[in-house]
């Protein structure tokens, strides 16, 4: 009975099996889904999740396929990472898919074409390589279409890293067209941006690879070229070193040379992006305003700005430093400021106003961004006018009744209203002058670039003389202009004789050599043996009289020459 029973129900069973394979056979739609059982493909947990995910693709059985989007949605343009994607056959990623690698060749063409181009001394190789439709095409490549920008508009490459012979990197990053319409023509190359993503195989790759010292990851790189102004190709390498060196908040840089599918795009540099993504790094929290001049700009970040710096601006009383300094970061906004009169920056209005909403303290600063003008003379370029680059427009630039900038406009009249902040501005500047941009400091980057310059076989011998001649003259006609501009009594010379060598301390700097430094009457010298040798100290000789205090404060009215006098050895 109870074997009766069950081949009753095998019976059934095998009647309900045929019964739902001819139903399915011919439902609408039966040929695509046979179609598509066959194609390759590869369970979506082992794609991007676990170690088995991990191991796939560094053994090379997965790679990723362009989306033709017959199947799947598009994706938006988003710089958010989505990390949940639709999946069938394929696992779709961004832009692209997940499918299985039948070459099963592991490597990176990328690095191919690095190992075998024979790169400069001391010029590190970013080998880029992608299908040329995704260059050139004239509908969907990034190159053909330089004006388009956002998520759609970026492209997935295979990319290399190699310095001194030794591959540094290896992996996919997304690639986007950086600079516009200007840099993409027959006479200048396109500058890039690559955006490493998780869903590439990275999120995030070391500083230390590209920019030794620096802690911060890279998420997005900008590889520019140097191909602007035509026969200046160092000068934003150049300024953003000075700006640094004046204290300024300025993008990381290195000098590679880029090679995009085996053709050398010339010099060039790595620069951080001046984005979120990048940048939000330092603040370790999401809660923060970036406002990005000559960019899309959120309601919120314009909302701060307005509130933090155009209401001061724009305010009828005269300026206090105690009621701007309670908003806005004065000592980064005036090295902010110096930077772009000392090299000349004449397309200056750029870079980020950030603020920190998570920091009780937090006031408004400025990041330093593309000044590629300086050292360049664009008005006498446009206007036919005789002169040297160096005797381009200092304050000029800044200091004027009209602006087009507002940091201009809150200088001027800072300037203007408050004398606690022109004594505090001009002795920022002596500061710098005599510590900072001193000759040493920018006859060693003159000859770090021209080295560079030679080595990569382009030597650029009438733009060095272009840069020494400015950094030798430079400083005194910023000097010159300060005391016509502000009415100020010097500059006076002071000349230290220290041949000994004792350690001494110069407004708060060490030294252990002779000096020679310029201050106006406004700004005083400060002058003390280091502790270590207090008890050896004597006297200081001032222009031949004995002052017997070590620690020396002097408002200087004329040139003036000092010597360190110690005790008499036993």
């Amino acid at each position: 009975m109870k074997r009766h029973a069950v081949n009753i129900l095998i019976g059934i069973g095998l009647v309900s099996f045929f019964l739902f394979h001819f139903i399915m056979k011919n439902m609408p739609g039966e040929t695509a889904l046979k179609e598509s059982l066959q194609v390759d493909s590869v369970s979506s947990g082992i794609l991007d999740y676990g170690v088995m995910g991990q191991l796939m693709k560094k053994l090379g059985l997965v790679e990723f396929a362009d989306n033709d989007y017959n199947r799947y949605k598009k994706t938006t343009g988003a710089d958010e990472d989505l990390e949940i994607m639709t999946f069938q056959k394929k696992r779709q990623v961004g832009s692209y898919l997940y499918k299985a690698n039948n070459s099963r060749k592991i490597g990176y063409t990328s690095t191919d074409i690095a190992k075998k181009y024979q790169a400069k001394t001391d010029w590190p190789v970013v080998s880029i390589y992608l299908d040329d439709k995704n260059l050139y095409d004239p509908e969907t490549g990034i190159v053909a279409n330089s004006e388009k920008s956002g998520r759609d508009w970026e492209k997935l490459a295979q990319v290399t890293y190699m310095k001194d012979g030794q591959v540094e990197f290896e992996g996919n990053a997304g690639l986007r067209i950086h600079g516009g319409g200007r840099l993409v023509s027959k006479k200048y190359q396109p500058g890039f941006k690559l955006y490493f993503r998780k869903r590439y195989g990275l999120e995030q790759i070391p500083a230390e690879m590209f920019f030794p010292g620096s802690e911060i990851p890279i998420r997005t790189l900008v590889l520019q070229n140097t191909a602007w102004p035509p026969g200046y190709p160092m000068n934003n390498p150049i300024a953003y070193d000075i700006a640094r060196e004046i204290g300024c908040v300025v993008p990381q840089t290195r000098l590679v040379e880029v090679v995009l599918n085996g053709k050398s795009m010339g010099m060039g540099f790595a620069v951080e992006h001046l984005s979120r993504r990048q940048w939000g790094q330092r603040f370790g929290h999401d809660n923060y305003n970036f406002y990005k001049f000559r960019s899309d700009i959120s309601p919120e970040d314009e909302a701060m700005y307005t509130r933090k710096f155009w209401t001061i601006v724009t305010q009828r009383e005269d300026l206090r430093v105690e009621e701007v300094g309670a908003t806005i970061d004065l000592d980064n906004f005036s090295r902010h400021v110096f930077s772009w009169v000392f090299s000349g920056t004449t397309d200056y209005c750029q870079g980020v106003a950030v603020y920190d909403n998570e920091d009780p303290d937090a006031k408004l600063s400025w990041i330093n961004w593309d000044m590629d003008h300086s050292f360049f003379d664009l008005s006498a370029y446009r206007n036919n006018k005789t002169r040297a680059n160096w005797q381009q427009d200092a304050f000029n630039i800044i200091y004027r009744k009209s602006h087009t900038c507002g940091r201009t406009s809150l200088f001027t009249r800072l300037m203007n209203e408050s004398d606690e902040f022109k004594m505090f501005f001009i002795e920022l500047m002596t500061e710098i002058f005599n510590h900072k941009l001193t000759d040493s400091f920018l006859e060693e980057r003159v000859a770090y670039y021209e080295m560079m310059m030679a080595r990569f076989g382009q030597p650029n011998e009438t733009y060095v003389q272009i840069l020494r001649e400015y950094m030798d003259n430079r400083t005194n006609l910023v000097l010159d202009e300060a005391q016509q501009f502000f009415s100020l009594q010097g500059p006076y010379a002071c000349s230290l004789d220290n041949p000994e060598g004792y350690d001494i301390v110069i407004d708060g700097y060490p030294y252990n050599s002779s000096y020679d430094g310029r201050y106006f009457k406004s700004t005083p010298l400060h002058l003390s043996p280091a502790p270590q040798i207090r008890s050896q100290f004597n006297h200081w000789l001032v222009n031949g009289e004995e002052v017997y205090s070590e620690d020396l404060d002097i408002a200087l009215e004329a040139d003036t020459t000092i010597k360190l006098v110690m005790k008499p050895s036993s």
